[in-house]
């Protein structure tokens, strides 16, 4: 334009070099992942015990800890040195249905033609198949996906460079268990998780406490969703945009009781007043009861007992015949 130079010879060393850049990209797209701030604090960390702990489905706690052990596989980090390959890994889930999507997030965090098809096979359904789902590198680095229904004594013999809890460990014992299988070669625990569905974890908040495992935790704030070095939010996959209003509604959907450790990765439940916010004493309680003369009430009680804490209610009441 203005009487510039046509396009021709000139633009070809840019075009080239546009093309090898969209080719790094579609190779290996993580490695151009925006992290936001508490990703970004996992991912630096260079401690041999580290957490990552927040709300449901907000801050990519498992995104970032398959990062980290996708790193360590290949031998290569963009924060900090890490053992060369090959090194052996598991990541623990609660069940195989479960760890279908983490197979499937940690393949997708890969580079393309990383993993050696002559000796693991993948399928986006299926995951890495087998009784005991396995992922094999090329440079020898080898990841099983193993459940917690698998107790400790599945650790039995195992010496390992990385441990990763994908949600609570269900138990002490599968820790403590996990920690001694990664001394041999000074490796490493990672967990990342949300507070819930585990049964009481006062023992790991005791070691988070004690500097035993670095805890890496934030509330769901505007400021948690915007990426480092960016000034604006993240969007979900609909464009929705992640700001306070969208906050107080993930807020508004979840029983308030929850909010805590649901939306914020708190440690515990925390609930002054009624748990249930519909709840009204002048329209759920009786009150003092003064029947009539002669009047007769048929008590009733109503008992759902669960298998952890927090899941036991029991209701008393009385129904006038008639």
């Amino acid at each position: 334009l203005g009487g510039g130079p046509p396009p021709g010879d000139g633009f070809a060393p840019l075009v080239r070099a546009l093309h090898r850049v969209q080719d790094r990209v579609a190779t290996d797209p993580a490695r151009y992942l925006r992290w936001l701030p508490l990703q970004d604090a996992f991912l630096r960390a260079r401690a041999r015990a580290a957490m990552v702990r927040a709300g449901n489905q907000a801050l990519g706690k498992s995104t970032v800890a398959l990062f980290e052990l996708r790193c360590r596989c290949l031998g290569e980090h963009p924060y900090k040195p890490v053992k060369p390959p090959p090194i052996e890994a598991w990541v623990i889930c609660a069940t195989i249905g479960q760890s279908v999507p983490i197979q499937r997030k940690f393949a997708d965090l890969l580079p393309a033609d990383c993993l050696d098809l002559e000796r693991c096979t993948y399928d986006p359904v299926r995951g890495f198949g087998g009784q005991v789902p396995t992922a094999v590198f090329r440079n020898g680095s080898v990841v099983k996906f193993r459940t917690t229904n698998q107790d400790a004594i599945a650790f039995a013999g195992a010496t390992l460079d990385v441990v990763l809890f994908d949600e609570p460990p269900t138990s002490e014992r599968l820790y403590s268990e996990a920690r001694k299988r990664l001394m041999r070669r000074g490796g490493t625990l990672l967990l990342a998780m949300t507070p819930i569905n585990a049964g009481p974890l006062g023992w790991l908040r005791e070691n988070a406490e004690k500097g035993l495992i670095v805890d890496f935790h934030s509330r769901l704030t505007p400021e948690a969703v915007i990426p480092v070095g960016e000034t604006r939010p993240l969007r979900l996959g609909d464009g929705t945009i992640c700001d306070a209003a969208w906050i107080d509604r993930v807020e508004a959907e979840t029983p308030s009781h929850e909010v805590p450790v649901v939306v914020h990765g708190e440690w515990e439940f925390r609930t002054q007043g009624r748990v249930f916010a519909a709840f009204r004493s002048d329209r759920h309680l009786a009150g003092t009861m003064a029947p009539r003369p002669g009047q007769t009430f048929r008590a009733h009680l109503g008992i759902d007992y669960g298998t952890k804490v927090g899941k036991q209610y029991a209701v008393l009441v009385a129904v006038e015949p008639g």
